[in-house]
């Protein structure tokens, strides 16, 4: 089993929603602080 993560800093987290709502994104979405 292999995950895939997309990694976001903070500030693009309006960012990372669109690219969920989008269906863009493959596996999970982390916020970097």
């Amino acid at each position: 089993v292999k995950s895939e993560v997309m990694r976001y800093p903070l500030a693009a987290a309006n960012d990372a929603l669109a690219d969920l709502r989008g269906g863009r994104l493959r596996g999970a979405a982390v916020l970097i602080p």
